[in-house]
């Protein structure tokens, strides 16, 4: 009898949900819901038998060997075990899972587990990948044999190495974190190695099954922690995001693929050298967003489902309480697909690791609650088709590649030779408008052998030709062998130089990016002067302004950029501001881009500027006059509150700027001065009045919601955009205290310049009603008590030597001395506040979600 059958009670279904009592369970358990009532879903094991689980593996004779963590941030009080173990569940006869044994332990920061084609147990921990013998075949690990190492100083339990998968070419092939920025050196077991700068970002790397060989395969993730071939030998990543650089994703991996991000241009990706959907000219985009948290990835054709399935791909997403499907479909030379529900669970389903048994079933580790350190709660669930429902046999794995012909065609271009039909064809490829051909053009032409071809096509008359082929000019000189310690060299020959400065002037907005770029990251200071020409002689689009402060930025600090460490916050501001004094004071400037550099003004500038911002806001162009109105709201004095009023009491003024006006003055206190234009004839005037000189009470219009689901249905009407921005960056809401939008804000909290890209109007809804139901890991609040009888609360930002350093709410920093903390724990509370709600009215919160939802 299995001991984790479930039965149903007359009371067991609720909410979408049945619920189940099981013996070995410390509560009853909530039955996550399948999208197909063709299959079932049971719960095979739960705590205490198994907890904290996270990786997943099964044999040839069906018994699952699973990752139990404990040592991932375990709290001070922490009553499990001390290191990380691997266990093994026997299948019993009737299908039921036997208890649980120890299979090996003794590790830290375990990640998963695969086995290889030859039937070897592969560990993947943070720090390294360990083969686990079973020699006598008696069901415990009798030897370990390590095959990789990873060296570094890092220490975060899930940014180092974590994904595993085997080709059937023969390669072992490993996802890795961003490390925190921090340099480290993938180790080989025949010495070979990756010396990687910590700046660079995650990568994909391959080696031979036995550690040998080890290569760089592709770059520019974010922490890649599922790895999956597909059966014509596509491999496919799960890739978490950055905070400010929504959603997560489904990656498509290619040789030489880059996929835009880098940690050194700030881990909130939203840097204009940074890219996450392929917008910077060689990067790629993802085949498809997935929820929150995607840990692994297993291909359906492995499985006995019924039909439908067998082109398909499941992702399990931990922040979103489910399964997610994806059937990938041709796009080019690679890969589209839209997210499908295929299992939703409640707030205590937490899917991580997911894998197949010879039979044919699905099994999935849960990880169950919301809390970060291990916490002692863990399932095991299978899924399969109902008994008589009629399945497709499980599909062995394949033992070599089948390309489809887009991929073959990838191939073929990466395939030895110089011959001049294969010079042809890679200039050919190098002008694609498939980025995926356009990038294995790129990595195959950067060789030596194709060196004059290349430096010809970047005078192509093709803007196409010319972009591909400064891409792989600047492939040529990056760094793909690990010895380097980053990837472009701070020195240039004459004719790179030459090209570079051409590429300067360029009327593509594509090439200039691409040599601004190269220019900023390879920190070449001796172009600084020509850089700076080009953007006078040939005047830019707010693209290539964007990358022109980009490159800006890191030129200010060459040697942090060279080091792979961001550049300090004061240099680089001092640098930028320049710069946008330079084009906003300049009316012979596109509006455009004198526009985008008042609204990327520091404080500090804004107030040395403030009588030309003054002037600006007066005559011209009414977006950079809206811009120069913003700009002043910041800037301290009565004389600011002057300029002010009288805009707002001009009606003679467009509606936008008036309204802007008496928000700012709201802002500044000065809104009892705003009286006389209650029953304004423009309503967002009227509306900003009311704001600055009624209390929330006065101002509500409609009966107040009092659960999620009606402020979920109050915000199903439509709110306005511009209102909206006012309520986020104004005093009631007070949100830009903690986020940043494109430049304005804090960074105490996530960026939200992107938001909508990843969230819902639901999911938005509830982040701001329940800030505590989804606490991200990087923004659990820390709560450390101080000899001296403090209490602080905040972010832990850094923990340098011999002291403690925390972000609070209100952006202050504060630095805890470490031989003066008396107690530190983390918090299940949200450093965000609660009932945000109640400072604004019900139409005030219509429009921040409306403002939230413009923001992609």
């Amino acid at each position: 009898m299995n001991p984790y059958r479930y039965f149903f009670s007359p009371v067991c279904v609720y909410a979408g949900f049945a619920f189940l009592t099981c013996s070995g369970a410390a509560a009853e358990i909530a039955i996550p819901k399948l999208s197909d009532d063709r299959l079932e879903i049971e719960l095979m094991a739960a705590e205490p038998d198994i907890v904290t689980p996270i990786g997943l593996a099964i044999d040839s004779s069906g018994s699952l060997f699973v990752v139990e963590s404990h040592t991932h941030e375990p709290n001070e009080n922490y009553k499990g075990r001390d290191s990380d173990v691997v266990k093994r569940f026997t299948m019993r006869a009737d299908g039921t899972l036997g208890p649980p044994t120890v299979f090996a332990e003794g590790f830290r920061h375990a990640m998963t587990l695969a086995f290889s084609p030859n039937g070897e147990l592969y560990l993947v921990h943070r720090n390294g990948v360990i083969i686990l013998h079973d020699d006598d075949k008696d069901g415990q690990c009798d030897r370990l044999t390590e095959v990789l190492r990873l060296e570094t100083t890092a220490s975060y339990p899930h940014n180092g190495l974590s994904g595993i998968a085997f080709g059937a070419d023969g390669w072992l092939y490993l996802g890795t974190g961003e490390n925190l920025g921090e340099d480290y050196t993938l180790l080989g077991s025949d010495g070979s190695r990756w010396k990687g700068s910590g700046g660079d970002g995650a990568n994909v790397f391959r080696s031979r099954y036995d550690g040998s060989h080890v290569e760089l395969v592709a770059r520019g993730a974010w922490n890649l922690f599922g790895l999956e071939f597909d059966r014509s030998g596509n491999l496919f990543a799960a890739d978490n995001d950055p905070d400010g650089r929504p959603p997560c994703r489904l990656l498509h991996i290619i040789a030489g693929g880059d996929y835009g991000y880098r940690y050194r241009l700030g881990r909130h990706g939203q840097h204009p050298f940074q890219a996450w959907e392929g917008e910077l000219p060689g990067t790629l985009p993802m085949t498809s967003g997935t929820g929150e948290a995607p840990c692994s990835i297993c291909r359906l054709d492995r499985a006995a489902l019924p039909k439908g399935y067998q082109d398909a791909m499941v992702v399990t997403s931990w922040g979103e309480h489910q399964l997610e499907l994806y059937r990938p479909m041709p796009r080019g030379a690679s890969f589209a697909s839209n997210s499908e529900i295929f299992v939703k669970g409640g707030q205590l389903f937490r899917p991580v690791g997911i894998a197949t048994s010879p039979s044919g079933d699905i099994y999935v580790t849960d990880w169950v609650n919301a809390s970060y350190p291990v916490h002692g709660q863990g399932r095991i669930w299978r899924i399969r088709a109902r008994e008589g429902v009629e399945t497709v046999a499980p599909l062995p794995a394949p033992t070599e590649w089948t390309p489809n012909s887009s991929q073959q065609k990838m191939n073929d271009l990466l395939g030895d030779g110089a011959t001049e039909v294969k010079q042809k064809e890679l200039l050919t490829a190098l002008a694609s408008d498939d980025p995926f051909l356009r990038s294995t053009a790129m990595h195959r032409a950067a060789r030596p052998v194709f060196r004059d071809r290349v430096l010809m096509a970047t005078q192509s008359e093709d803007p196409a030709l010319r972009a591909g082929a400064l891409l792989a000019l600047r492939r040529s000189v990056e760094d793909w062998t690990g010895t380097a310690g980053r990837f472009l060299s701070p020195t240039i020959k004459v004719d790179e130089r030459e090209v570079l400065v051409r590429a300067l002037r360029d009327s593509s907005d594509d090439v200039r990016i691409i040599a601004l770029a190269w220019i900023g990251e390879a920190c070449l200071t001796e172009l600084q002067s020509e850089m700076e020409a080009a953007l006078t002689q040939v005047p830019p689009s707010p693209r290539v302004f964007r990358a022109y402060l980009g490159a800006t930025e890191l030129l200010a600090d060459p040697a942090a950029s060279r080091q792979g460490r961001p550049v300090a916050q004061t240099v680089y501001e001092d640098a930028r501001g320049k710069v946008l004094e330079q084009f906003l004071l300049d009316p012979a400037r596109p509006t455009s881009v004198r526009q985008l550099a008042a609204a990327m003004l520091s404080s500090s500038h804004r107030q040395r500027l403030a009588p030309q911002l003054i002037e600006i806001s007066f005559s011209g162009d009414e977006s950079l006059r809206l811009e120069a109105v913003r700009g002043l709201i910041d800037i301290p004095g009565e004389s600011i509150n002057d300029v002010l009023k009288k805009i707002a009491n001009d009606k003679s003024q467009p509606e936008r700027l008036r309204a802007e006006a008496v928000w700012g003055l709201g802002r500044r206190g000065a809104g009892e001065s705003l009286r006389q234009l209650l029953g304004d004839p423009s309503p967002s005037v009227n509306l900003e009045v009311q704001r600055a000189t009624s209390p929330v009470n006065e101002r509500e219009s409609e009966s107040r919601p009092e659960t999620l689901a009606q402020w979920q249905a109050a915000t199903e009407m439509s709110g306005d955009v511009d209102t909206g921005r006012r309520v986020f960056f104004g005093s009631q809401a007070n949100c830009s205290t903690c986020h940043r939008i494109q430049g304005r804000g804090a960074f105490v909290g996530p960026d939200l310049s992107q938001i909508a890209r990843s969230s819902t109007r639901e999911k938005l809804v509830e982040s701001i009603l329940e800030p505590s139901r989804e606490i991200g890991p990087l923004y659990a609040q820390h709560l450390v008590q101080s000899a001296d009888g403090r209490t602080v609360a905040g972010l832990w930002i850094n923990r340098g030597p011999g002291q403690m350093q925390l972000i609070t709410s209100k952006g202050e920093t504060i630095s805890i001395p470490e031989d003066q903390i008396e107690d530190h724990r983390i918090s299940d509370q949200s450093l965000m506040p609660t009932r945000l709600e109640q400072s604004l009215t019900v139409a005030d919160f219509r429009d921040l979600i409306a403002f939230l939802l413009s923001l992609k």
